[in-house]
């Protein structure tokens, strides 16, 4: 058969694969005789993430069906969750699917309406990379997209029985991120232990240890300023003079702000004990306040 015969008779085949999905609801892969898919649905990666976000598929019969799609090589991969704000989600999904897709370097599938999945290659393991990727992201979706997003992430895995575990890290990491930290917009499962620790506590633990706080303590006298600064100062790891920058205020006001906080709370947040003090009761607060 000639070549041009063999790409219509490919072509043909694939309309008609298509249609039996469209019957059925299910992907479908047609394998020849030495077990490689020489006509497919859609991408065996894809299939593989949908499955395993969806929870069809256990671990170890994920790494099966991978080695019979012919997707056993995985190297270093992420997985990222892209949530987006309710009000923008028309036609994100498309965008972002063909951007990542395009790029060769991995795919991308829905989740839910709002929640997108990104599985991408990394040429290493290292943090720096995947906060560089999460980032690249962020700006993809902002300027390509043109929505709000915050981006999540877990740990890189080598292994498709690896991918439900990146899969639990990522969605605790948005979820860390809604109680505790609204305004960032990319979230490291690896940098949120803390957050990790205090989401595990008992609720009478909490309220018995709120209880003890002093007055004041978790800030309901502290106006918006001042809270600002004391979450500006733990966020730039008590530097006194990235946090003022940060702020955009001068040195002295820094330091007379954190006064008036010592004076109503009785701790000092440039102490290290005092700020660690704060920042767990004003986690373990804001994790109460969302029962």
């Amino acid at each position: 058969m000639k070549k041009g015969d063999l790409s219509t008779e490919h072509s043909r085949l694939l309309a008609l694969l298509e249609e039996y999905k469209q019957e059925s609801g299910q992907d479908v892969f047609l394998q020849g005789e030495d077990g490689r898919v020489i006509a497919a649905t859609c991408e065996p990666a894809a299939f593989l993430l949908r499955a395993a976000l969806a929870g069809r598929i256990s671990s170890k019969e994920l790494g099966r069906k991978a080695e019979e799609l012919g997707e056993t090589a995985m190297e270093n991969r992420c997985l990222f969750l892209l949530k987006m704000e309710e009000q923008e989600r028309s036609g994100v999904k498309d965008v972002i699917s063909g951007l990542v897709e395009a790029s060769g370097n991995g795919c991308a599938v829905e989740i839910n309406p709002g929640l997108l999945a990104a599985l991408l290659q990394m040429e290493s393991q290292h943090p720096e990379e995947q906060k560089e990727m999460a980032e690249s992201l962020l700006a993809m979706m902002e300027g390509e997209a043109g929505v709000t997003v915050r981006v999540a992430y877990g740990r890189c895995f080598t292994g498709w029985e690896q991918l439900p575990e990146a899969y639990r890290e990522a969605e605790f990491a948005l979820e860390a991120g809604r109680i505790f930290y609204r305004e960032r917009q990319i979230l490291a499962y690896s940098e949120l232990l803390l957050a990790g620790f205090v989401m595990q506590l008992p609720s009478d633990l909490c309220q018995k240890y709120l209880r003890r706080l002093p007055q004041g303590f978790l800030g309901e006298r502290l106006d918006e300023e001042l809270a600002k600064t004391a979450a500006a100062l733990l966020e730039n790891r008590l530097n006194g003079a990235e946090t003022a920058r940060r702020l955009y205020i001068h040195r002295n006001t820094l330091t007379y702000r954190l006064d008036k906080i010592k004076k109503i709370t009785g701790l000092d947040l440039r102490r290290f004990e005092d700020a660690a003090a704060y920042y767990l009761a004003m986690m373990i607060a804001g994790k109460e306040n969302q029962r």
